[in-house]
């Protein structure tokens, strides 16, 4: 999702912060039936970041995409927030957060929880098979995709391993 008005200080996506950046590429319905080709390959969820995905403007759309492509096929719902006040939010669809403003200075290097401040936060029991500490200790990967001469990075890497691996160390 593009735009966050947090600007949490080492954000590991910073380039999707600023909500003047954001560009609608596909509707809901074009979202649903890219998350329903993705689950019939044996993927697990979906997984929401951004910028901030709960954000008010980001919502609808969320929850009509994950409406649609739930009409087709089941699967899992992970949001990453930097709310930690997100009840007054309609969060239906979404199964589980990891919720809280990025603290730089509480870093944490494993597992999906990026500080120490952060909570997991089950909606549902979807993630009813997952113990709670492996959202703290699973092991974190970084993608990397060449793409039409573009180089996308992603995963819950701080931005200085980015660097590292572009320099080769």
């Amino acid at each position: 999702m593009q735009g966050c008005p947090l600007r949490c200080a080492g954000c590991c996506n910073e380039d999707f912060q600023d909500f003047s950046k954001a560009v609608s590429i596909l509707t809901p319905a074009e979202v649903s039936e890219w998350i329903v080709s993705n689950i019939s390959t044996g993927i697990r969820g979906l997984s929401l970041s951004g910028g901030e995905p709960l954000h008010p403007s980001h919502l609808p759309a969320i929850r009509e995409a994950i409406g649609l492509a739930r009409e087709r096929a089941y699967f899992d719902v992970l949001a990453f927030t930097g709310y930690d006040d997100h009840r007054d939010l309609d969060l239906s669809g979404i199964d589980l957060l990891i919720a809280g403003p990025y603290e730089e200075t509480l870093r944490h290097d494993s597992g999906l929880v990026s500080s120490r401040n952060q909570r997991v936060i089950r909606l549902t029991d979807a993630f009813s098979d997952v113990p709670d500490d492996w959202f703290w200790t699973s092991e974190r990967a970084m993608e990397v995709l060449l793409e039409d001469g573009v180089l996308h990075v992603t995963g819950l890497v701080h931005p200085d391993e980015v660097r590292r691996f572009l320099n080769g160390h």
